[in-house]
């Protein structure tokens, strides 16, 4: 928040009242999310502003559009987890507070994308000169300029980011944050990127899920979004265990991901050859492998064409080559890997 709760008629807030999210400006402006959001999960939250047009979206998908002027300034603080007041001198408390957890604070001098948001999504970001690249997907988000555009970077990992009681800002800004009545340590559980804490079915929610915080704070990669019709195919996954991947009959749709790092062990993809269906992954931007991807039947392995294969990979690439062989057709081969 930027704005007084005594006199809301500058600045603006996102706020969570209950299970309503809204970002309010000026003295009766505001988008609000037509989708209750919970407790159970985290989500990822983007206000952008092209001077004329409001857009909210959550996990990457836009949920709710207005127009509106832009917010009045004022000299009040901004506030992250609070809002400023005047009328209780002379310490003049912060109210307001939210009860819940927050990562990767981004404030941005320019209105995003909807692919730049989904390529930033899950992961951090680092600056390559002035250039923006991601830290798990190593590939530059364009049109972003990190000296100019990125103007406040609060990466909020305790480890290194708190200073003298003040959280670092990673910007060439240097606008760091004042922590006040902070005094415990918080559950670091977002999903930066999706990573895995045993073997299982990818698929699988329960509490036997392979997912380091699946069944708590984490959905499945690739799962629906909050609209309910939405599939999530710009997650960005990294495994470390024996994942399996569901039948296409399975899910009744093939898993898409924008970025996958295979650290060890194997990733396996299950074909339903019994019913006459393949199976299929995804890639869209960034793969590497360093275990082991076992493209099982009728599966498949697709990049698409702005989709890398990290050279540096050290892994191994597993495929079934099925075919036909009779009296009339020569060399008629499925292609199982497709870029």
């Amino acid at each position: 928040s930027k704005r007084d709760n005594d006199n809301l008629t500058t600045g603006y807030d996102l706020r969570l009242t209950n299970a309503t999210l809204s970002f309010n400006w000026n003295s009766s402006q505001s988008i609000t999310s037509p989708y209750n959001l919970t407790t159970n999960r985290w989500y990822h939250i983007v206000i952008s502003f092209d001077g004329s047009t409001y857009r909210l979206y959550i996990d990457g998908v836009e949920v709710n559009n207005v127009n509106g002027a832009l917010p009045i300034s004022n000299n009040l603080d901004f506030i992250i987890g609070g809002m400023d007041q005047t009328s209780n001198p002379p310490f003049n408390p912060p109210v307001n507070y939210y009860n819940g957890w927050l990562d990767e604070m981004r404030i941005w001098n320019k209105e995003l994308t909807v692919a730049q948001i989904r390529n930033m999504m899950n992961q951090e970001i680092e600056s390559n000169g002035s250039a923006v690249r991601g830290v798990v997907v190593p590939l530059y988000i364009s049109n972003l300029d990190w000296n100019t555009d990125l103007i406040g970077y609060f990466q909020m990992k305790q480890s290194t980011d708190i200073s003298g009681g003040y959280l670092i800002d990673h910007t060439i800004n240097n606008i760091n944050g004042k922590l006040r009545n902070i005094t415990t340590p918080q559950d670091e559980t977002a999903p930066l990127p999706y990573t895995t804490k045993t073997d299982g079915s990818w698929g699988d929610t329960t509490a036997s899920t392979p997912w380091t915080y699946g069944g708590t704070v984490w959905d499945a990669p690739n799962s629906l979004a909050i609209d309910g019709s939405t599939v999530i195919d710009w997650n960005i996954v990294k495994t470390n265990h024996n994942i399996e991947i569901e039948t296409y009959a399975d899910l009744g749709r093939e898993r898409s991901v924008l970025g996958l790092v295979i650290n060890s062990n194997e990733l396996q993809v299950n074909g339903n050859t019994a019913a006459g269906t393949g199976n299929g992954l995804t890639v869209t931007h960034y793969l590497k492998i360093d275990g082991v991807l076992d493209l099982e039947g009728e599966s498949q392995l697709i990049q698409t064409d702005d989709s890398d294969l990290d050279i540096s990979s050290s892994g191994i690439l597993e495929r079934d080559q099925q075919g036909t062989q009779d009296l009339f057709t020569y060399n008629y081969w499925a292609a199982p890997v497709g870029i």
